[in-house]
């Protein structure tokens, strides 16, 4: 029984290992959970998943954090693709489910 536990266990894990090198992230200061795509060498695309309880400023705030991270200076194009919440949207349907917010993040050339 102990070996039959103990190899499920080591299945697991190293299952685990294999998940870790898909391109699903997480940020646990923004408690956010996204996905980045190189494009070409200094152009990437980020798809930032939306919660429920998420709400827009943790998703913008982490994408401009995540894009100077990215490229390490200053001077990045942000081209925002889908996501943004518009200011009435809560209150005009409050059941609508806002898309994940994509962008693309072009870095300078160096």
């Amino acid at each position: 029984m102990k070996r039959i536990f103990v190899i499920i266990l080591c299945l697991q894990i190293s299952s685990c290992t294999l998940v870790k090198n898909d391109s699903n992230n997480w940020d646990f200061d923004h408690d956010l959970q996204f996905n980045q795509q190189q494009l070409s060498e200094n152009v990437y695309q980020v798809v930032i998943h939306r919660k429920k309880n998420t709400r827009f400023t943790q998703l913008s705030s982490f994408l401009l954090r995540h894009a100077l991270e990215v490229c390490q200076v200053y001077g990045f194009k942000l081209e925002l693709l889908e996501g943004v919440e518009g200011f009435y949207d809560k209150q005009v349907a409050k059941s609508y489910i806002q898309p994940d917010l994509k962008a693309i993040i072009e870095c300078p050339k160096k």
